[in-house]
């Protein structure tokens, strides 16, 4: 989202200077055709994507993992009676699984 942002303000900007009366565009003539430029060169969105989706997997993984060590908690307070308080991380990972449909 930043890149579209920066690539739309050097548009912008490039706009602005053509459009500028009164102003003395040679000594910035290079400049302006080098924002024009990088504005409007290919940006590759499958590699954002990619990116995107192995940062979902990571925090799914995470999330799994906490059920599971919540899962043995639960397995070992029962056989050993001990009550374990279990932290809010804990908590948010119980519900980010359960919104995935995963129920133990």
């Amino acid at each position: 989202m930043a890149n579209f942002t920066l690539r739309a303000f050097m548009l912008l900007a490039t706009l602005d200077a053509t459009n500028a009366t009164g102003v003395d565009l040679k000594g910035t003539q290079a400049l302006v055709s080098a924002l024009e430029k990088i504005g409007r060169e290919f940006v590759p969105l499958e590699k954002f994507i990619e990116e995107e989706k192995i940062q979902e997997q990571k925090e799914y993984s995470r999330a799994q993992n906490r059920r599971q060590r919540i899962n043995a908690r639960l397995k070992e307070q029962k056989t050993t009676k001990k009550y374990v308080l279990i932290n809010e991380a804990d908590l948010k990972a119980l519900r980010e699984t359960e919104a995935y449909g995963q129920v133990v």
